[in-house]
């Protein structure tokens, strides 16, 4: 038994079915229904009663559930008597965002010298960054979401018992190298033919035939404008890095949001933003909790970052 067959046991039961919860859960129906089925065979009993028009729990289900929602409670407060021992405890998951990154590090530097101190930044995609700070496994998530599917997806995090506070607005862009054949007699500022990177490979975390429900990658052809997208030029790696350098050393394309000047250098970029397309840059936390000392700081840096930065 874990704690996340419980998790998903509570989700079922404020959800009303298996499909929502799933959903709210960043996770496949069947994945989650499987899960629970497991949970049932070891305790020995159906905690949900399964019909046509939907689930509803057994009498001993009203029993079991009881009991898993005071365990977590339980559990919360384990962790946070472990954070407590750290005088300065931070841990942050994040989308592949530079800012991020830059906010991070101005955090290692004003800690640096002092004594007792625990900062990690690991780098997901957004269903873990969420599952993350779900799982206790980091204080706070920062995400960034297009602004098709930011409301439906703020409402799913804030059911789950999390919040999204928003940081900064950002534009999504058509990202390719500079010097790249499109831009031969592109004018910086005037409207862009997108039919010309018909001919250009697109570069993509996901291929485009994947089943995606939430397809929160930029890179994702859902994002891409039907005129630029050619299915038979498509390349896909699982690496952002290796993404980051094959749109600035071949002639492949990709979006995304932009970054600091620093990281459009690094890479030979040039970003052209796409007309009425925007993102949302969010931090996300648990509302059971008020954020630590180094949390808020973390916050203030990435605000500071983002104010004098192109978004």
């Amino acid at each position: 038994m874990t704690l996340l067959q419980l998790q998903y046991v509570i989700a079922c039961v404020e959800n009303g079915s298996i499909a929502k919860a799933a959903q709210v859960m960043y996770t496949s129906a069947s994945n989650l229904s499987q899960s629970i089925r497991s949970l049932e065979n070891e305790v020995g009993f159906e905690i949900f009663q399964r019909s046509s028009s939907g689930i509803t729990l057994t009498e001993k289900g009203s029993s079991f559930l009881e009991h898993a929602t005071k365990i977590q409670l339980e559990i919360e407060n384990i962790h946070r008597l472990r954070e407590a021992e750290t005088i300065h405890n931070f841990s942050c998951t994040c989308m592949h965002l530079p800012y991020c990154y830059m906010a991070f590090e101005e955090l290692c530097r004003y800690y640096e010298d002092q004594d007792g101190f625990s900062l990690s930044l690991n780098v997901e995609f957004l269903p873990k960054c969420i599952e993350a700070v779900q799982m206790h496994q980091s204080e706070i998530a920062v995400i960034s979401m297009p602004e098709i599917v930011a409301e439906a997806e703020c409402q799913n995090i804030a059911k789950q018992g999390l919040r999204a506070e928003l940081l900064s607005l950002q534009k999504l862009n058509i990202n390719l190298r500079r010097g790249h054949p499109v831009l031969k007699d592109h004018v910086p500022g005037e409207p862009f033919d997108m039919s010309r990177l018909h001919d250009y490979p697109y570069v993509s975390y996901q291929h485009f035939s994947d089943n995606v429900i939430y397809p929160m990658d930029f890179s994702h052809p859902s994002y891409c404008p039907p005129e630029a997208f050619n299915a038979n030029k498509y390349i896909t790696v699982n690496n952002v890095d290796w993404k980051c350098r094959l749109i600035g050393s071949t002639n492949a394309y990709g979006i995304g949001t932009t970054g600091p000047e620093s990281f459009i250098e690094q890479y030979n970029w040039h970003c052209i933003p796409i007309e009425g397309a925007t993102s949302y840059l969010y931090y996300v936390y648990s509302d059971r909790y008020a954020l630590s000392e180094t949390a808020e700081r973390f916050i203030r840096y990435l605000k500071e970052i983002l104010r004098v930065n192109p978004k």
